[in-house]
């Protein structure tokens, strides 16, 4: 199986579980990470960007109305007839690289979910580090850029031969985390930088695609 859609079943298939472990009630409480959706509403829209893609629905300059309308479907739906209808989707059996923004999403909202469920998950898994792939895309800079995570290298601007490069030492998960504005300001400047951290903030967020989280955000893990 291609590695995308192997961890693409795997992030569905720990969702899912949740939604068999976790009752009802608790999934009608706002997201503290998507402040804008109850935890079921992102449910909702994982559920809803799986059928758009299947049907050849894309989003068309207005991801905000996209998104919206997958809440809106699910709307009168229980998590569990949300969960039928996302194991029921055969979207997976094309998968790969070509969907690697789809499983970069899923991922950053899978752990949205175990956070506001208050039920961590393992933070090295195929689908993280596959997820980074495209998150190091989204960091902006003049500067060379080196991610060592958890003792990886991925170059992210400039070549191997340019000296002194701006590097961050971490993990995939706290990378992925941060890069996607589950962290604060000033978590993320606390990371292991090797330089001058006022510019990090253009670094991470210059492309406009996300803002750093309003609060602390301390997510419990299980390796």
């Amino acid at each position: 199986m291609d590695p995308y859609a192997a961890a693409f079943h795997e992030s569905r298939r720990a969702i899912i579980e949740l939604v068999d472990t976790c009752p009802e009630e608790e999934w009608l409480a706002t997201s503290p990470l998507t402040p804008q959706w109850r935890v079921r509403d992102v449910l909702a829209h994982l559920v809803g960007v799986g059928e758009d893609i299947a049907a050849g629905r894309f989003p068309s300059g207005d991801m905000n109305a996209w998104t919206a309308a997958h809440v809106e479907r699910g709307r009168d739906l229980s998590v569990h007839e949300l969960a039928q209808m996302w194991s029921a989707n055969t979207i997976a059996d094309a998968f790969n690289e070509a969907f690697a923004q789809m499983l970069f999403d899923q991922i950053t909202h899978e752990y949205d979910i175990r956070y506001a469920l208050g039920r961590p998950g393992s933070t090295d898994t195929p689908g993280i580090r596959l997820s980074v792939r495209f998150a190091k895309n989204i960091v902006r800079g003049e500067r060379p850029v080196v991610l060592w995570l958890d003792g990886e290298e991925w170059r992210v601007r400039g070549t191997a031969d340019e000296e002194n490069p701006f590097t961050l030492t971490s993990s995939h998960f706290e990378f992925l985390r941060a890069a996607t504005g589950r962290r604060s300001l000033q978590q993320i400047r606390a990371m292991d930088w090797s330089d001058d951290v006022t510019y990090v903030e253009n670094l991470m967020f210059g492309s406009g695609f996300f803002s750093p989280a309003p609060f602390d955000v301390v997510e419990d893990s299980r390796n």
